[in-house]
Order: C-alpha cells, then sequence, then structure tokens
C-alpha cells in the first residue's frame, strides 16, 4: 500500500511539473525563449551554445561553450565565452553583431 501512494505521488508531482512547463512556454513573447528562431529562421533572444552545438574542441556535449542575445540573428549586448572546464574565457558587448 505504502509503494502505491509513493507511486501516485511521483506521478502526479511529474504531471504537475510537465504542465507547469508547458504553460511557462506557450506564455509570453516568443523572442524571450531560450535558443528560439524565428519563421524567417532568424535567432532571436537568449541563446546558449552547448558543446553538441559547437565546432569548438574540447567541450563535452552539455557543457556551456558561449552566451548572450541574438535579436535578428545579429550579437547583441553582453556576450560570454568559456573554455572547457567551465572558466569564464571572454566577456565582449556587442552592438549591431560588432
Amino acid at each position: 500500500m505504502k509503494l502505491k501512494i509513493q507511486f501516485f505521488f511521483l506521478l502526479g508531482a511529474l504531471l504537475l511539473n510537465s504542465v507547469s512547463s508547458f504553460c511557462s512556454a506557450q506564455s509570453g513573447d516568443e523572442t524571450n525563449r531560450q535558443n528560439y528562431t524565428d519563421e524567417n529562421g532568424n535567432r532571436q533572444g537568449y541563446w546558449k551554445i552547448m558543446g553538441a552545438l559547437s565546432v569548438e574542441e574540447g567541450f563535452k556535449k552539455d557543457a556551456v561553450v558561449e552566451e548572450g542575445t541574438y535579436v535578428d540573428n545579429k550579437r547583441q549586448g553582453l556576450w560570454k565565452k568559456y573554455y572547457p572546464n567551465g572558466e569564464v574565457r571572454s566577456e565582449i558587448t556587442y552592438e549591431s553583431n560588432r
């Protein structure tokens, strides 16, 4: 009986988490989502470039290589680049991709 209660509690927690994740992804401005590409194929909003998406060598697939904001496929604002060990390699502030 105790196992059934634990199972239903876990199932309920997973269901609640799934519903809240779905609702947060559906609400608000689309450009506020991470790694969002608009209908024209332009990168928009906050992006995290992970090892799996990068050509940089030495990074694990789930390691952050660089992160920052895109506006119409151009880098904008502060971008951070990392070493494979996770330490910050550089911080560059972009204005219209420059």
